[in-house]
């Protein structure tokens, strides 16, 4: 979104949201920002994320795929 202030790490991101990095990333936004950008200081700005259990996270995945 042009209105939201995102860490760099998000802002120069070179990876794709697939299904695999959105699961990191619904499990631990601090660790997953870490494996994605291959920097061990990359950051981000939103709170780590809590949804590690895989048929919550599939649920939640299909559910934003439904979001237009």
């Amino acid at each position: 979104m042009a209105d939201m202030k995102y860490s760099s790490s998000l802002s120069s991101a070179d990876w794709s949201w697939d299904e695999k990095n959105l699961a990191l990333w619904l499990c631990d936004s601090k660790a997953a920002i870490v494996t994605l950008t291959g920097n061990p200081s990359a950051s981000t700005k939103m709170p780590a994320q809590r949804v590690c259990d895989g048929s919550a996270q599939a649920d939640l995945i299909a559910y934003l795929r439904t979001v237009k």
